[in-house]
């Protein structure tokens, strides 16, 4: 069984000859309230990102190098897995028993190149998920126009009065026209 790792922006990827093991960590946040009688109530449970890791070997075959064992097809996985870490890139993580796992990350690539010219990995991965929401970018000034727009032209007019007259005194004959048109003659 082999597990291939595949990078999403620049499409590489690399193969693991065969893989020895893959334990998978499922979890989820559960909130809890107490109430009255002592009783806690379930509210609420959030998934959490999905972890898992990956154990496996990749050989030097079919060309071994018996000068520097780490050369060729061995030395460019260990840089790739160690690149997409550092990188924090997005992979597809593709195994023959669970299938193609996407958004993925790598946490932690631990390795040792042993005398058989094989380096042994044990990856651990972390799946993500991501988010896409829409958004529409106005510009700084669209909302200072659109609200000068939409308010009346600008007046000052202090206190508001009762007539538009600006003599300061009403004559006696337009006050008798108000009081027989309130009260009656």
């Amino acid at each position: 069984m082999s597990t291939l790792f595949w990078r999403v922006d620049n499409a590489q990827f690399v193969t693991l000859d065969a893989t020895t093991e893959i334990s998978f960590d499922h979890r989820a946040l559960v909130t809890e309230h107490p109430v009255e009688s002592g009783l806690s109530v379930t509210d609420h449970v959030q998934d959490l990102p999905d972890r898992f890791s990956v154990r496996g070997v990749i050989t030097a075959s079919p060309t071994p190098n018996l000068v520097n064992p780490i050369a060729g097809r061995v030395e460019i996985a260990r840089d790739f897995l160690l690149q997409a870490k550092s990188d924090g890139a997005l992979l597809i993580v593709q195994t023959q028993r669970y299938g193609s796992l996407d958004n993925c990350v790598l946490e932690r690539v631990g390795y040792v190149v042993n005398r058989e010219q094989a380096l042994r990995l044990d990856i651990a991965v972390r799946r993500i998920r991501l988010a896409e929401v829409g958004y529409v970018e106005i510009a700084p000034e669209a909302p200072v126009a659109a609200a000068q727009s939409s308010m009346p032209d600008e007046q000052d007019v202090g206190q508001q009065a009762t007539t538009t007259s600006t003599a300061t005194q009403v004559d006696a004959e337009s006050g008798s026209h108000l009081y027989e048109w309130a009260y009656g003659s």
